[in-house]
């Protein structure tokens, strides 16, 4: 039933028997918030499979449960909306990875919503903002809608048409900002022309390809060239302050 064609009216049917917790194995409250998602995936048109809708709806119904860690294999730990969907409803993993993710991103994509809508002209911190977005269309890739719409439901819980517009704001911010396939990115700079540029090697390179990656996401378009030249602005990598900062020979360091 949570995977046919109206999986909130299953959900609110397992509530009513008060199966819930014998489903899941964990109550999950009386929460409306599926049915808020629901109701504002109708107004909405993101073209969402069954498949995709069907991890939206967990994804919301879960929600109370989005912070919770379970003990997993080899001494790890997992997400408790992750553990209960592949244990008590046998999904395939994938949706409950998916889960997760929207999880992990919606509080960051309510962030991008709430803090866009400041200020006169809607621009404080919009480079900023513009990260987090990006940032989190790179977790969650092709889910990216459904991100738009759970982070939007944080944000009006009981109303679907607010939901709807928040949701159809993120999208317009993605397409506006440029940020839509970003996942698919190849980095301006790869880290071969990092070591030679910066003169760093080893573990030195990932926060770098890290800050490019950024660089990238609130400049969509920007060259190698632009790239490389801010690479050399900043103090932390700048070859000039490495060799200013790397101990003399005979100053007692122990060469590694």
């Amino acid at each position: 039933m949570l995977g046919g064609p109206d999986p909130v009216a299953a959900l609110d049917l397992l509530r009513r028997l008060g199966l819930m917790h014998a489903v899941f194995g964990h109550d999950l409250g009386t929460d409306g918030r599926p049915g808020v998602a629901w109701e504002a995936l109708r107004l909405l048109d993101l073209g969402l499979g069954r498949e995709a809708r069907r991890d939206l709806m967990a994804a919301a119904a879960l929600l109370p449960v989005r912070e919770e860690r379970v003990p997993a294999a080899k001494g790890r730990h997992t997400s408790l909306a992750a553990s209960l969907l592949r244990t008590a409803l046998k999904w395939p993993t994938r949706s409950g990875e998916r889960v997760e993710a929207l999880h992990a991103a919606a509080p960051q994509l309510l962030q991008v919503l709430q803090e866009g809508l400041r200020g006169e002209d809607g621009s404080v911190g919009k480079e900023s903002l513009q990260v987090t977005l990006g940032r989190c269309l790179l977790a969650l890739k092709d889910s990216w809608r459904e991100g738009c719409l759970l982070g939007a439901l944080l944000g009006s819980p009981t109303d679907p048409a607010g939901t709807a517009e928040g949701c159809r704001s993120l999208v317009a911010a993605v397409g506006g900002w440029g940020l839509q396939g970003c996942w698919e990115w190849k980095p301006p700079v790869n880290g071969r022309r990092v070591m030679a540029l910066l003169g760093v090697s080893g573990k030195e390179v990932g926060p770098v390809m890290a800050a490019i990656t950024d660089w990238q996401l609130a400049q969509p378009g920007g060259s190698a060239r632009e790239c490389e030249a801010w690479l050399l602005t900043q103090t932390r990598w700048a070859p000039s302050v490495r060799e200013a900062t790397a101990p003399e020979a005979g100053d007692g360091s122990v060469e590694k």
